[in-house]
């Protein structure tokens, strides 16, 4: 345990300089008509077969569903700005110390590398994509001072956001 500790700090000793770069907030994938007539087609048929059952409060949860999908698929990436340095991750105004962090790992998709934070106490987990170049560095910055989960992978709710292309 002495000994982590000991590497941590003789790695951490160097000096370093931050790596700064602007990323979007999620991944955008663009949606043609045909998306949208699917999405239109497959709410409708829920919706009709929970009115056949006369099941009014499914009708509704499906209406509710569809618009948050439409709001959602519309929306566009704003871009963030993210340094990762020496003190912590920087991720548009927000500022991590590295000691209210977990671990991190990696999950490349789609030709996106994405990076996921597992912050403290349930928070939620903290994400960015990395620009084409810049993957090995951020890696080795983040494992100088965090442990890294191999087995790890895209989280659920980013598979279906990426299946569902939102």
């Amino acid at each position: 345990m002495v000994k982590h500790h000991e590497e941590k700090k003789a790695a951490s000793s160097t000096k370093r300089t931050d790596l700064v770069f602007e990323g979007p907030e999620f991944v955008h994938y663009a949606k043609d008509h045909l998306w949208y007539i699917g999405i239109v087609l497959l709410a409708a048929g829920f919706f009709f077969l929970a009115l056949k059952y006369q099941d009014y409060l499914t009708a509704l949860v499906v209406l509710a569903a569809t618009v948050a999908i439409f709001r959602l698929a519309n929306l566009k990436p704003k871009s963030r700005t993210v340094r990762v340095g020496e003190r912590g991750v920087t991720w548009g105004d927000q500022v991590l110390p590295y000691h209210q962090l977990k671990a991190f790992w990696l999950s490349e998709n789609d030709g996106h590398a994405v990076v996921y934070l597992e912050r403290l106490n349930f928070a939620p987990t903290i994400q960015f994509t990395l620009p084409e170049g810049k993957g090995r560095t951020v890696l080795e910055v983040l494992s100088a001072e965090l442990p890294y989960h191999e087995h790890r992978g895209e989280p659920l709710s980013d598979r279906l956001g990426r299946l569902l292309r939102l």
